[in-house]
């Protein structure tokens, strides 16, 4: 809903109002100008018509800001697809008009109305694929109505409003000496670009069920947001491993810190690094930040993902351990109720050696003894 409500709103934004306004007050100057005025009310058509699909385009590919009107856009050789929806509805229109002495008023009435009904989707198509075939083949046409199912009725209110109004001022229904004849051409565009936006509006909210490419979108953003982040991954494993390699441990170890500090401390990345540092044959760096890495767990009160990286690091490294004591009596404990205990046990092994005179000997002498009281009788009945 939130897309639909920008995409109705967009040529109220600078750029598509600026054009409506100015394009509303040359063609009510071309129309007060009779005969003389013809060839620029052509060409601010056609313009108008080319500038909607690129509003067209640009909401389809998933931007949101709408696009500035430049002379590439006018170019009468770059853009045909107005002129070939107008050639698509005159055809249409004039054929009907003349088989209508043969089949009756009522049967071309009817015709017009289904074609009527159809022409979101010959929008649509002529849109998306850019052929004008395609634009008027009854099957190509269905096959959109039915990949767009419910989404179709919006692009058909989006397109019934401008041509309501348009029949209105046709029939003059709405007063031009009241609302001016430059107010109402803007009113008009201003509702066929709001249409031709949701078109592509919908299109692009569909883009996986039809098949289109958007140049925007939120799978396209996370794909380029995970190569750039690839590509800093590699040049942070090339700088940590010249500094190992070079015997600067420290400079190593501030650098993995900079950075991880430069990501806001982000525990996937506290993942991705430990894990990659663990391939390399001195795991001694990776094992330093998996120490960081469990604390920030255990403070983020994921304590049974802070215990995984201990059991990776420990399958390691025997010896390997978490920098403060408290934080292993916690991994131990959570092992214990766990029902891991053999993994408890082997954390709570050499506590002495790992965190001498800390305060917390005596808790950790407690659990060793609860531990190995639970190892006895697995021995005894083996």
């Amino acid at each position: 809903m939130d897309k639909l409500i920008s995409c109705v709103l967009l040529p109220a934004r600078p750029p598509p109002l600026i054009l409506v306004l100015s394009f509303a007050l040359g063609l009510t100057l071309a129309t007060r100008a009779g005969l003389f005025g013809i060839p620029l009310e052509l060409l601010l058509l056609s313009w108008f018509f080319k500038y909607a699909y690129v509003v067209l385009d640009a909401t389809m590919r998933g931007f949101d800001e709408p696009p500035v009107l430049s002379i590439e856009m006018v170019n009468p050789a770059n853009e045909q697809r107005p002129l070939g929806q107008l050639l698509i509805i005159g055809v249409f229109y004039g054929a009907t008009g003349a088989i209508e002495p043969f089949i009756g008023e009522t049967v071309v009435t009817i015709l017009r109305l289904a074609a009527l009904a159809l022409l979101p989707a010959s929008v649509a198509v002529l849109g998306s694929t850019g052929s004008i075939v395609n634009a008027v083949n009854p099957v190509v046409l269905l096959g959109m109505i039915r990949r767009l199912s419910a989404s179709y009725l919006i692009i058909v209110a989006a397109i019934a409003a401008p041509a309501a109004l348009s029949w209105a001022i046709a029939t003059e229904s709405i007063d031009g000496s009241a609302l001016g004849l430059p107010l109402t051409l803007a009113l008009v565009m201003f509702t066929c670009l709001a249409a031709f936006s949701v078109i592509g509006g919908v299109l692009y909210e569909q883009r996986d069920e039809l098949g289109l490419d958007a140049w925007k979108s939120p799978e396209r953003d996370q794909a380029r947001h995970n190569r750039e982040t690839g590509r800093q991954h590699e040049r942070l494993i090339d700088e940590l491993y010249g500094h190992w390699r070079g015997g600067a441990r420290t400079e190593a170890l501030q650098a993995a810190q900079k950075w991880l500090g430069s990501r806001g401390n982000e525990l996937d990345e506290y993942d991705w690094l430990c894990d990659r540092l663990l391939a390399w044959p001195d795991r001694r760096l990776a094992h330093r930040l998996a120490q960081d890495y469990i604390a920030r767990l255990l403070d983020a009160k994921r304590a049974g993902d802070a215990l995984n990286v201990a059991r990776r690091h420990l399958d390691t490294d025997p010896d390997f351990r978490p920098a403060r004591a408290s934080e292993l009596i916690r991994l131990v404990t959570v092992a214990r109720d766990a029902g891991d205990r053999t993994l408890a046990r082997r954390l709570i092994a050499d506590f002495e050696s790992h965190y001498a005179n800390d305060p917390a000997t005596v808790i950790a002498q407690q659990l060793q003894r609860e531990l190995m009281r639970a190892v006895q009788p697995e021995d005894s009945s083996s």
